[in-house]
C-alpha cells in the first residue's frame, strides 16, 4: 500500500511485495524472479517482465500502460485485472492465469505454452492464437465477440459451462475439448477430425443446430500413412 515512490524502483535480487500500491510517478520498475504487484495502479507507460518465475498482478489496473512485455515467464497471474494495452502475447511464457478477467481494448492476444485459464472471462478479442497452448479452459467464460480461436495440435481444451462461441469452430486438430453444458447457441459450423471425435466431443454440449464438418483431407492423409507403415512392416516382418 505504499505510494509516492521516487522515479525508479530498483529491487532485481530483493523478496519485495509491491501488492496494492501507487506507482504514480514511477518510470522504471527493476525486479527479478518473482513479482507481487496485486491490486497496483499508476504503472508507467512501458513494463517489461523477462525470465521470472512467478509474476503476480492479480487485481491490477493497467489504465495508462501502453506497452507490457512477459519473457520467458514460467507463471504470470493476471486474474481480475483490468484495462490492458492493446497487445497481450504471451508466447514466451508457460502458464497465465486470466480468471475473471475483463479483457476489453485487447486487440492481439497470443496464448502461453503450457496452461492457459480464462475461465469467467469477457469482452475477448476476436481472434484469439492459441497455437502455442497445451492446455486451455474457458469455463463459465463469455466468449460474444470472439471470430476466430487458433488451437495446437494435440490441446486440451474446455468450453465447460460457456456461452456466445464464435461461428465457425475449428477443434479437428485437439486431442480433447470438453463442450460440457456449452450453450452453443449461434454456433453455426463445428470442424471435428472424423465422427468419433465428434461423439466424444460433443457429449452434453446444448443448443447445437449449426453444421458439423470433418476434416477429410488430414484423415486421408493418416489412413495412407497407417497404411504405408503396416504394409511395411508386412514386408520386413521376421518370423
Amino acid at each position: 500500500h505504499a505510494y509516492n515512490f521516487p522515479k525508479v524502483i530498483d529491487a532485481r535480487g530483493l523478496d519485495v511485495d509491491l501488492s496494492a500500491c501507487d506507482f504514480s510517478g514511477v518510470e522504471q520498475i527493476l525486479l527479478t524472479k518473482i513479482a507481487r504487484l496485486d491490486s497496483s495502479k499508476n504503472f508507467p507507460k512501458k513494463l517489461e517482465f523477462e525470465d521470472f518465475e512467478v509474476i503476480r498482478m492479480i487485481g491490477c489496473d493497467f489504465c495508462g500502460v501502453e506497452e507490457v512485455k512477459y519473457v520467458n515467464c514460467q507463471k504470470v497471474g493476471l486474474s481480475e485485472a483490468q484495462h490492458f494495452p492493446k497487445v497481450l502475447d504471451f508466447s514466451s511464457c508457460e502458464e497465465v492465469g486470466l480468471v475473471q478477467t475483463d479483457l476489453s481494448g485487447v486487440e492481439i492476444f497470443k496464448g502461453c505454452s503450457k496452461v492457459l485459464k480464462l475461465d469467467k472471462s469477457k469482452n475477448l478479442p476476436e481472434v484469439l492464437d492459441l497455437s502455442d497452448c497445451d492446455e486451455v479452459s474457458f469455463a463459465v467464460a463469455d466468449l460474444s465477440g470472439v471470430k476466430e480461436i487458433k488451437f495446437k495440435k494435440g490441446a486440451e481444451v474446455s468450453f465447460w459451462n460457456a456461452k456466445g462461441l464464435p461461428k465457425k469452430l475449428d477443434v479437428s486438430m485437439c486431442e480433447s475439448v470438453s463442450f460440457f453444458c456449452c450453450d452453443m447457441t449461434g454456433v453455426e459450423e463445428i470442424k471435428f477430425f472424423d465422427k468419433e471425435q465428434e461423439e466424444r466431443f460433443m457429449n452434453r454440449a446444448e443448443n447445437f443446430s449449426g453444421k458439423i464438418k470433418y476434416d477429410n483431407v488430414s484423415k486421408i492423409k493418416r489412413d495412407i500413412s497407417n497404411g504405408i507403415i503396416n504394409a511395411m512392416s508386412s514386408i520386413y516382418e521376421v518370423e
